[in-house]
């Protein structure tokens, strides 16, 4: 069902055209971020959880054919996808359809891995990195972005609606066995706990007020169209009575939410 977002493998909010109307909504706070944290000199970038490659191709952007680039996922349409779209564009890059968890892949070593929003649907996050840890080149480095679901805020809403909407989603999807979506801390300590140098840590917040550009709003009506499937009636009708106040108007309104950003090496 579109509206859960779902990939071919059925992943929840992995779907090309969610990652699509995202990354579009955030692309000039990426592109900072890729510029902030490339030095130059690195020779090899390894994107797990690739997706369509949409990460991949802003390094590439900033590295160009200086550097190799590989991107690995477990959806094989996604990397059919990844392979088309950026076949023009993307210079020394190969995309692979493997089970990223699996014991019979072997990453290449890498100055850069990209471990983006992907800890969150692994089994066993401290293995995964302490994996990625054996690869890393001289002065290599892991780079990890996980969102933080309880950080996801739109208002003005009063308090007590707040608060059922919260509740109604951490009932729903708390126990979901496909992905954890309120995994911040399990991110963090297995981030801390794989032996490697935490050189830095941010909690990196991204934010909107009205009015709302187009690609941001596009990404706000279906994040909360997401949220929607899985609350109460009565807080589906405070989205709906939301959306109709605040989402296409210069009405006062605004919206945050935070990822946790660790640099580790």
């Amino acid at each position: 069902y579109m509206g859960y977002w779902e990939n071919v493998s059925g992943a929840p909010l992995s779907d090309y055209d969610w990652l699509m109307i995202h990354h579009n909504a955030k692309l000039p706070e990426r592109k900072r971020f890729v510029e902030k944290v490339v030095t130059g000199t690195e020779k090899v970038v390894v994107d797990l959880g690739c997706g369509p490659g949409l990460w991949l191709s802003l390094f590439a952007d900033h590295l160009g054919d200086k550097a190799e680039y590989f991107g690995f996922d477990s959806d094989k349409k996604t990397i059919e996808l990844a392979r088309k779209l950026n076949q023009l564009s993307l210079i020394n890059c190969s995309f692979s359809h493997k089970n990223i968890e699996g014991s019979d892949l072997d990453f290449p070593e890498a100055d850069i891995f990209l471990v983006f929003n992907i800890l969150s649907y692994l089994d066993n996050p401290l293995t995964f990195l302490n994996r990625l840890k054996a690869r890393l080149k001289p002065n290599g480095r892991i780079i990890i972005r996980q969102y933080d679901g309880s950080t996801f805020k739109f208002g003005p809403l009063d308090s007590k609606t707040r608060y059922k909407l919260e509740v109604d989603l951490f009932q729903s999807v708390s126990s979901s066995q496909r992905f954890r979506h309120y995994s911040v801390d399990d991110v963090f300590t297995a981030a801390t706990a794989c032996g490697l140098t935490v050189d830095d840590v941010q909690f990196e917040t991204f934010h909107k007020t009205s009015p709302f550009d187009k690609s941001f709003a596009m990404y706000l009506l279906n994040s909360l169209n997401w949220t929607r499937n899985f609350v109460s009636r009565n807080s589906q009708g405070a989205i709906d009575n939301w959306s109709s106040q605040y989402l296409n108007s210069t009405a006062p309104s605004y919206f945050y939410e935070v990822d946790l950003v660790m640099m580790l090496s």
